[in-house]
């Protein structure tokens, strides 16, 4: 019942190179490849699945990516230096699900879907990876559907989505300033 599969997981911003998410045995895991037919050099090992990976959008000195603890389904978010190898978990490690990353234009900051706040309702937070200490909460939102669609090319907006059900989504328009949401559609 065992199988290997291998994904692409992000291009470097800068190089040829790439990382992809490969299963050897029980987990995925993370590995590297600098070149077209290259080897794929495993750069995490645990004893859990890890989650894709997303590199710093200017440099791609580092990574960021999500693992839970013993399958416990709480995703946390890590960063991972290129230079040093060192990981350094950004979340709070306890029992909630951080993912749907997606970088601000300017590269600096990570908004991401978390439920930190009440372990059920999928609130929207801002980060900078460096300095995951100065985290802010953008909205709070109700329910478990909603995910980050974009940045807008000024990163002062945001278009989020809130998915209902299987046949119904609607799409919000959020101030960066303040966290307010518009609803864009379905218009009323």
């Amino acid at each position: 019942t065992e199988f290997r599969s291998a994904s692409m997981s992000d291009w470097h911003p800068l190089k040829k190179e790439m990382i992809i998410c490969t299963r050897f045995g029980n987990t995925t895991q993370l590995h590297y490849v600098k070149m077209p037919g290259g080897d794929r050099q495993q750069i995490t090992f645990y004893e859990d699945n890890v989650g894709g990976a997303t590199f710093e959008p200017i440099k791609g000195d580092y990574f960021i990516f999500s693992k839970d603890n013993g399958g416990n389904e709480f995703g946390q978010l890590y960063r991972y230096d290129m230079r040093t190898k060192k990981v350094t978990m950004l979340t709070d490690g306890k029992k909630s699900q951080n993912g749907g990353i997606e970088w601000s234009n300017q590269g600096n900051l990570i908004a991401y879907t978390t439920t930190k706040r009440n372990g059920k309702d999928r609130d929207i937070h801002l980060m900078d990876p460096l300095h995951p200490e100065n985290e802010t909460d953008l909205c709070q939102n109700e329910g478990g559907g909603w995910g980050i669609v974009e940045w807008s090319p000024d990163d002062k907006q945001m278009l989020i989505s809130e998915s209902v059900s299987a046949n119904e989504s609607k799409l919000y328009q959020v101030d960066m300033t303040n966290g307010s949401k518009t609803l864009l559609l379905p218009l009323a």
